[in-house]
């Protein structure tokens, strides 16, 4: 494989209150994994399917956020409205501690058009 690291902006369902943040390496966050995981269209069936290949995988981390609740369709909680600001920065701090230059874009973009635009 020709990724030093693979860093994972997900979701995960775990108990805790909506908009809580964690980073977890991959050995953690695959104890969390249902049989939907197996599934190779998400990110950890994917990387699953490559290490079955025999592909050696690179350092994972999940940087993750609790949602309200986890259901198929697109947009986000709004409940993660107001944390989602913390996340990105929790996404940059790690970014940012592994080297790479964030630069804050001039033209602002709120969140409610990013998942607008996502979903139409």
């Amino acid at each position: 494989m020709e990724y030093q690291e693979i860093i994972v902006l997900d979701v995960i369902g775990i108990e805790d209150a909506p908009g809580s943040m964690y980073q977890f390496p991959m050995e953690t966050f695959r104890s969390f994994s249902t049989n939907e995981d197996d599934d190779e269209t998400g990110v950890l069936g994917c990387l699953n399917l490559l290490e079955r290949q025999g592909e050696t995988l690179p350092k994972v981390t999940l940087l993750a956020i609790i949602p309200q609740n986890i259901e198929p369709g697109r947009g986000l909680s709004s409940s993660l409205l107001k944390p989602f600001d913390a996340y990105v920065l929790m996404i940059i701090k790690s970014l940012e501690d592994k080297g790479i230059n964030c630069e804050e874009k001039t033209e602002k973009q709120t969140l409610e058009n990013i998942a607008a635009d996502l979903t139409s």
